[in-house]
């Protein structure tokens, strides 16, 4: 085999080496990147959900009994304006 030849093959296998081992670092940062991104954006949602239960709504009810229709109460708000 020429030599020539023989340093050009080792120096594209070397070169496929590293191209395959950068491009494996590249896909496991991009799987960290969207596990981060879906535990950021669940912790965002989590903890306004706690806020809201642990804050809002005692303060909202404690000022004027405000609260969310139950389905009876929907059902019995219909009952009455279908009665008129």
């Amino acid at each position: 085999m020429d030599p020539d030849l023989k340093s050009l093959l080792e120096e594209n296998l070397a070169l496929a080496k590293q191209n395959n081992k950068m491009l494996r670092a590249m896909r496991r940062a991009g799987w960290w990147s969207a596990l981060v991104r879906v535990l950021w954006w669940a912790f965002i949602l989590i903890s306004t959900y706690y806020f809201y239960q642990a804050y809002l709504e005692p303060l909202l009810g404690s000022i004027g009994g405000f609260h969310m229709p139950s389905q009876a109460d929907i059902q019995q708000a219909m009952e009455q304006y279908q009665a008129r």
